[in-house]
């Protein structure tokens, strides 16, 4: 079920934060990962990447360093807890019902949650391996490289092994063939980048390698592949 949550940041472990609403959020999904009755209001607990914990603390900081209050500290149960004001965030999210939980899985973008939605309804991608995906690529990274058949980069998706990208590939390439993440000029660009990725992986590059020298190169949609190779190789002999 997709919807979305308005509310306060009020903690956050790891994996996930501790959103307190009061009634104002919004969608269908907020009937899941209660936590407790929180001044007046209710807690979530949303389940998020990496990238995005990242950039909530980051402009949690900011804001606390503009409003001059306080950090925050870390509960004894290891999740952390502001000591001054609470953080406003909004969320698209998408909500799991198991038979032993209620998960919420909150994102930044509804691309984000667009993607993490197609990936849950394909056999043999959950939730936790949705969000490693998203950790790894954007989504429309992700559709590029499956567009590309690159399925170097897929490996590079902790959880996914050669054997498991093979098989998912197909099905992950027909999937997001049609998903709507990227120009008609992004899709445009696909040929060239694969020749690009074959030419420096035949260089002898590592696929990590390649993929981050081509993230910083490929901007411009009208770029060739000895464009590409060109300057991905100034960027790698760096």
């Amino acid at each position: 079920m997709i919807g979305s949550i308005r509310g306060q940041i009020i903690a956050h472990d790891s994996d996930k934060v501790l959103v307190e609403v009061g009634g104002a959020a919004t969608g269908g999904a907020v009937a899941g990962g209660a936590s407790a009755a929180l001044g007046g209001g209710i807690g979530y607990w949303v389940h998020v990447t990496p990238q995005t914990l990242a950039t909530l603390m980051s402009a949690e900081n900011m804001s606390h360093s503009k409003n001059g209050s306080a950090p925050s500290s870390t509960t004894s149960s290891g999740a952390s807890s502001g000591t001054s004001k609470s953080f406003p965030v909004f969320f698209h999210t998408e909500h799991i019902v198991r038979e032993d939980a209620q998960l919420l899985y909150g994102f930044l973008t509804q691309e984000e949650r667009m993607c993490f939605s197609t990936l849950i309804a394909i056999s043999g991608i959950g939730p936790q391996l949705a969000l490693a995906v998203l950790a790894t690529h954007s989504p429309h990274d992700l559709q590029t490289l499956l567009l590309d058949g690159d399925i170097d980069s897929l490996c590079l998706v902790s959880g996914i092994g050669p054997k498991k990208a093979r098989q998912l590939l197909p099905i992950l390439k027909d999937r997001f063939a049609v998903a709507d993440f990227q120009s008609a000029e992004m899709s445009a660009t696909s040929s060239s980048r694969a020749e690009a990725r074959q030419a420096l992986s035949e260089l002898g590059y590592s696929a990590e390698e390649v993929q981050a020298a081509l993230a910083d190169v490929s901007s411009a949609t009208d770029a060739d592949t000895e464009t590409l190779v060109k300057d991905a190789l100034l960027l790698l002999s760096k």
